[in-house]
């Protein structure tokens, strides 16, 4: 194992996150997996229940881990593609919600985890393939976040929150147009009803993107300093998104005309100032704290215009403010969010397809859409708020 360590070092260096195992029995690349995945929940001491306890080892099986199903797939430490199984995709109900890519050398019992696919960026990935057969190859740059991702998205989500793959299979396809065809009774609702047989009440279900639940705030710390001691506070903002400047400053690029504000963390002042001029403006008071998503207060940006966000973190003083400037691309239209509300009307469905759609795009607006007030009421849709809600996110 050593000679293979050092002659690999200088074609092909080992990651740092690289584990390696002591094992001196032969073991198949899913036992070495399996042993390497075992290792890392165990020395970070994390309170994860590892399955199907009777068939662990089977390669053709998802596993699943804290709840969630995951499929595993292999390759070598020099790979730069690996081959994902479809089978269990194509079967209703048994699709796995994530996908993890790890990389294997053998003989060393080397393992390197690459990252993660949820169901829906895979299912990205798929729609410009050719899915007729029953494994597709992806690049492993496909996979991000190596073990560390894989570890928070089931830590710090529901398992509802990511849905399985689902690839209808094209002969199904055909019995249900074959029954359409034949069948003459009672119209669309008979075809409904044989669709819901044939597939299950999932085909009509509209999903929210899983990607969405993945989301994760951008945490802030600032100094509170008092007459008696000085103490570390944060801002945990979910929407707008941050970048940071050359100069250090913190900057949020709008692309919606009404964004919305949301810090996960209970703020003690917030305050939206333009040419210096303070144009909205709200102070905690011991009653009440400034929490929840804050919907965009004043007239709708326009291009080129400029805005200074300014967030002070509960149980801050005076001169602890977060600054964030708000800049828009003078050459480019903004997403009008009225527009898109009206265009989605009551229609649940139409809502879920439009925060799908805007989501990909922009993060900012597709969490303006979710967090509108003119939402219609849909379990799934505060499903998604409460999971992007909670405040463990933060840590």
């Amino acid at each position: 194992m050593n000679d293979f360590i050092n002659d690999g070092l200088e074609a092909f260096p080992l990651p740092e996150e690289a584990i390696i195992l002591d094992e001196k029995i032969n073991l198949s690349v899913r036992q070495i997996v399996i042993k390497a995945l075992e290792k890392t929940i165990k020395e970070r001491n994390l309170d994860f229940k590892l399955g199907p306890v009777l068939n662990l080892n089977n390669p053709s099986r998802s596993i699943i881990l804290n709840k969630f199903d995951i499929q595993i797939t292999s390759s070598s430490l020099i790979s730069d593609e690996t081959i994902v199984s479809l089978k269990n995709s194509k079967r209703l109900g048994k699709g796995p919600q994530l996908i993890l890519a790890a990389q294997v050398e053998e003989d060393s019992k080397i393992v390197y985890f690459k990252g993660v696919l949820t169901s829906n960026e895979l299912e990205e990935i798929i729609d410009k393939k050719d899915i007729r057969k029953d494994e597709l190859n992806i690049s492993l740059d496909s996979f991000n976040g190596g073990i560390d991702r894989l570890f928070r998205l089931i830590r710090l989500l529901d398992t509802e929150s990511i849905p399985r793959l689902n690839l209808l299979s094209e002969s199904n396809l055909n019995i249900l147009r074959e029954l359409k065809r034949k069948i003459k009774i009672g119209g669309f609702i008979a075809i409904g009803t044989l669709s819901a047989i044939l597939f299950g009440p999932e085909l009509f279900r509209p999903k929210l993107i899983g990607s969405i639940a993945t989301l994760t705030p951008q945490s802030f710390e600032v100094n509170s300093f008092t007459r008696s001691s000085s103490e570390k506070k944060s801002i945990c903002l979910l929407t707008p998104t941050i970048t940071r400047g050359e100069d250090n400053s913190l900057r949020a690029l709008i692309k919606i005309d009404k964004p919305t504000i949301y810090s996960l963390k209970p703020l003690n002042e917030i305050k939206i100032i333009k040419d210096n001029k303070i144009l909205w403006r709200r102070i905690a008071s011991s009653n009440q704290k400034i929490e929840g998503p804050i919907n965009w207060p004043l007239e709708s940006i326009k291009r080129g215009d400029k805005f200074k966000l300014s967030l002070r973190a509960e149980g801050t003083s005076l001169g602890s403010e977060v600054n964030i400037n708000l800049i828009t691309d003078s050459k480019e239209e903004l997403n009008k969010l009225d527009q898109i509300i009206s265009k989605s009307g009551d229609s649940q469905i139409s809502w879920i397809k439009s925060i799908n759609r805007n989501i990909k795009i922009d993060k900012d607006t597709g969490l303006s859409l979710l967090f509108s007030d003119k939402a219609p009421t849909s379990i799934e849709l505060n499903q998604a708020r409460s999971n992007l809600s909670k405040k463990d996110k933060c840590n």
